[in-house]
C-alpha cells in the first residue's frame, strides 16, 4: 500500500502458515485463508513457496539480488518436548503442531480410541478437539495447574468440554512405553500448588508416590512451541533470545540489523493472529522509515468521518452484549465452523456499542488534557 515491490518467501508448499497448517478449520475455514491470500495475490504481492530462507537461499544472497530490506515472521512452528522416559522415536507419540500440521495438511495419522494431550494452552484444545472429530473415542487433556491458570481461551475450555473432552487437572506426565500388544502406557503423577514462579503462577510441584498408569493410543505433546531459525542469521548480527525469539530495539520490530525487522510470534511467543498483523502494520511504518523517509500518515490509520446515530450527551447503552452463535453440538462436523457470523442487525448494534466505548475514551482524554 506504500508503493514497494513485496515479495513473501514461503517455506512451504501453500501460503498462510498457521492459518493455513495449524488453526483448525472448525475455527478458521480453509477457503476464507486461502480467499484472502488470492486477494493478496491479486494486489501484487509476489509469493514463493517451497523457498525456505537459511537453506536454499542466504538473506546476503538476496540483498544483492536487490532486496533492500526483510521482514522475519516465521513463527513459533516447533512443538516443545520435554525431556522423560519413553519418548524417543515413539510413533505414538506426536507434538500438538506436528499433529494439527499433518491434519490440515491431509497426511495419514492413526489416531485410535484413546487419546491424550498434555498441555494447557489453545494448541491443546485445538489438538483435542480435533482428535475427536477425527473419531477418537475418548480425549483427556492432562494440564499440571488448574483450572485458573489454563492460558487457554476460556471460550475454547468450555466448548471442548460441551465436546465431551475431559480435562484433568493438577497432573502431569513421568514416562511413556509401548506394552507387549502395542499400546501406550502412560505415567501419570499428581501434583500441587507451590511458591509463585517468574511467570506470577504458583509452580507445580510433584506429589511423592502419587503417580499411576493409563493405557492410551496416542500421546499429543501441546506445552510449548518454538521458532525454528534453521541458519537463518548464520552470517547476520541479529540478536537472539533464550528461548529462541528474536530480539527486537524497538516496537516497530527494528533488530540490530538495519535492513532486518521482525514480529510476530517470532519475536513475542506464541500469541494471536491479531497481535502479529498489529506488529506486522508497525514493522510496515518502520520499514518504510528507514527506505524513504516515511510520511506523517499510512493508509492503515485513514478513516472516513463514520455518522453516528446516538447523542453522546445520553447515557452508555444498557443492552447485554450479543453472545455468540455457536453451531449446536449435534450438527460440529469435521470441519465445519462452529463459531458462526452475527445477522446485519446485531452486527451493528454491537459496532454502535463499541463506537460509544471509543468516543468516550477519546472525550475522556481531552478533559484529563484540559
Amino acid at each position: 500500500m506504500l508503493g514497494y515491490e513485496v515479495t513473501v518467501f514461503e517455506a512451504e508448499a501453500k501460503p498462510g502458515g498457521m492459518l493455513t497448517y495449524a488453526i483448525p478449520s472448525y475455527r478458521l475455514p480453509k477457503d476464507i485463508v486461502e480467499k484472502e491470500i488470492q486477494a493478496l495475490d491479486e494486489y501484487g504481492i509476489k509469493i514463493i513457496t517451497n523457498t525456505k530462507i537459511g537453506q536454499k537461499i542466504t538473506l546476503d544472497e538476496l540483498r544483492q539480488q536487490g532486496f533492500q530490506a526483510f521482514y522475519i515472521a516465521i513463527g513459533t512452528g516447533a512443538s516443545i518436548m520435554p525431556v522423560i522416559e519413553g519418548l524417543e522415536e515413539n510413533d505414538r507419540v506426536i507434538g500438538g503442531l506436528d499433529f494439527l500440521y499433518k491434519i490440515n495438511n491431509n497426511q495419514e495419522i492413526t489416531i485410535g480410541e484413546e487419546v491424550m494431550v498434555i498441555g494447557g494452552g489453545n494448541t491443546a484444545i485445538d489438538a483435542a478437539r480435533t482428535a475427536k472429530r477425527r473419531g477418537a473415542g475418548e480425549v483427556t487433556i492432562v494440564y499440571r495447574r488448574t483450572r485458573e491458570e489454563m492460558p487457554a481461551e476460556r471460550e475454547e475450555i468450555e466448548e471442548a468440554e460441551k465436546e465431551g473432552i475431559k480435562i484433568q487437572f493438577l497432573q502431569n506426565i513421568k514416562a511413556a512405553k509401548l506394552n507387549d500388544r502395542y499400546k501406550l502406557v502412560v505415567e501419570l503423577v499428581n501434583m500441587r500448588l507451590g511458591e509463585f514462579d517468574k511467570s506470577g503462577r504458583r509452580r507445580p510441584v510433584e506429589i511423592e508416590t502419587s503417580s499411576f498408569t493409563k493405557e492410551i493410543d496416542l500421546l499429543i505433546l501441546a506445552i510449548g512451541q518454538k521458532p525454528v531459525l534453521d541458519g537463518l542469521f548464520d552470517k547476520e548480527p541479529v540478536e537472539v533470545n533464550r528461548d529462541g525469539t528474536i530480539y527486537c530495539c524497538s516496537p516497530k520490530g527494528e533488530t540490530a540489523v538495519k535492513d532486518i525487522f521482525a514480529g510476530g510470534d517470532v519475536v513475542t511467543g506464541p500469541s494471536t493472529v491479531v497481535e502479529a498483523i498489529g506488529q506486522a502494520q508497525k514493522a510496515a511504518e518502520a520499514i518504510d522509515q528507514y527506505l524513504s523517509g516515511g510520511q506523517e500518515e499510512y493508509p492503515w490509520k485513514v478513516m472516513d468521518p463514520i455518522e453516528v446515530a446516538f447523542d453522546p450527551e445520553e447515557e452508555p447503552v444498557s443492552y447485554p452484549r450479543a453472545e455468540k452463535v455457536l453451531l449446536p453440538l449435534r450438527e460440529r462436523g469435521i470441519n465445519t465452523e462452529v463459531e458462526k457470523t452475527w445477522d446485519r442487525t446485531t452486527a451493528c448494534k454491537e459496532a454502535t456499542r463499541c463506537l460509544r466505548c471509543e468516543y468516550k475514551k477519546e472525550e475522556k482524554e481531552e478533559e484529563e488534557k484540559l
